[in-house]
């Protein structure tokens, strides 16, 4: 039997996916003896932590769970900064399903503010003393993420909430709605479009007449896109409440509309996909492939994904305007978005 090096042992541990590499870990703590642990700084009497690169401290706190964690943060300046790792909280908020919270702008407001989203009182002790202490390093974003995003959870389960004004104004059924956290954006059947300001409760700018009913919104940093049953998309800008103009190609409704502040992708009952540039105001790509109404999209960077009656999904590289996939198995066609 050949007996690896040092080297070799490294090199191939850092082949290892990263729950391989955790597993081989653990099963070698597990197999120290006590005087192996001590050497390696895991007795009760040798900080291990000062022993241990940053890294493999965070991997060994990363198996703990919340409530380990914040404990492990109290025992010393230097624990708690290994402790406070955006590394460690992201994968906390990961599994609490809590990462879309990150760019909740109302979520990390003052209370004076962000009246939809304070509590009645304080939800427990813990966030009360983290929300007030000044710590150094102060509390890392992902952290704070979680501890508010916490907070808004034991909120909702205990009641501790107020309910809104609620917002009313169009004549017709509300077809679509959007919103920022800032600002709320809805259409109607009655060919309108109303902006509302979610800290004040009240509507700051109505467009009418907008040619057919409004099917689908999006707003992202104050820009909105709003499709319509006649094949038009219109563009406004809520901030200083001007309409920028039309996105005009399709030959049907505009069924659903994905935005991320530069490109625009709509999906439509004339079965195709297109690619818009926002600022620029044209179509920079005609996606066909479908063979039925297109009923959601979606995008993530330079990709986007749409759905449609064929039950189909296609998976679209953005920048080439050319279907990468073609996903098939669903038995009718795809209506939830």
């Amino acid at each position: 039997m050949t007996t690896l090096g040092t080297d070799e042992i490294i090199a191939t541990f850092r082949l290892l996916t990263v729950e391989q590499q955790n597993d081989v870990l653990k099963e070698l703590l597990r197999s120290c003896s006590d005087v192996q642990l001590q050497e390696l700084g895991l007795s009760r009497s040798v900080d291990f932590v000062t022993y241990f690169s940053k890294d493999l401290a965070e991997r060994v706190f990363s198996w703990l769970d919340v409530c380990s964690l914040c404990r492990v943060a109290c025992c010393s300046h230097l624990w708690r900064k290994r402790a406070n790792s955006n590394r460690l909280w992201r994968a906390h908020c990961l599994r609490k399903g809590w990462i879309r919270l990150e760019s909740n702008r109302v979520l990390f407001q003052s209370s004076s503010t962000a009246k939809c989203l304070s509590p009645v009182k304080a939800s427990h002790r813990f966030v009360e003393c983290v929300t007030q202490l000044s710590l150094s390093p102060p509390i890392c974003h992902w952290k704070d993420v979680y501890i508010r995003a916490s907070q808004l959870e034991v909120n909702w389960k205990k009641g501790l909430y107020t309910v809104l004004p609620i917002l009313t104004g169009h004549k017709k059924r509300v077809t679509a709605l959007d919103c920022d956290g800032v600002f709320a954006v809805c259409g109607s059947a009655e060919q309108s479009l109303r902006v509302w300001d979610v800290a004040r409760h009240t509507c700051s700018q109505v467009w009418d007449n907008l040619g057919d009913e409004v099917t689908c919104i999006k707003i992202k940093d104050g820009q909105v896109v709003c499709g319509c049953a006649d094949g038009i998309i219109r563009r406004f800008n809520v901030l200083n409440c001007h309409m920028i103009g039309d996105l005009q190609g399709h030959h049907g409704s505009i069924e659903c509309l994905a935005f991320d502040g530069f490109t625009v992708i709509s999906g439509s009952t004339d079965k195709s996909v297109r690619v818009w540039s926002f600022t620029e105001g044209k179509c920079m790509h005609v996606l066909n492939g479908h063979t039925e109404d297109v009923t959601c999209v979606e995008m993530v960077g330079l990709l986007g994904m749409s759905a449609a009656h064929d039950a189909t999904l296609r998976l679209w590289d953005l920048e080439q305007g050319v279907c990468r996939y073609e996903l098939v198995g669903h038995k009718e066609g795809e209506i939830v978005q």
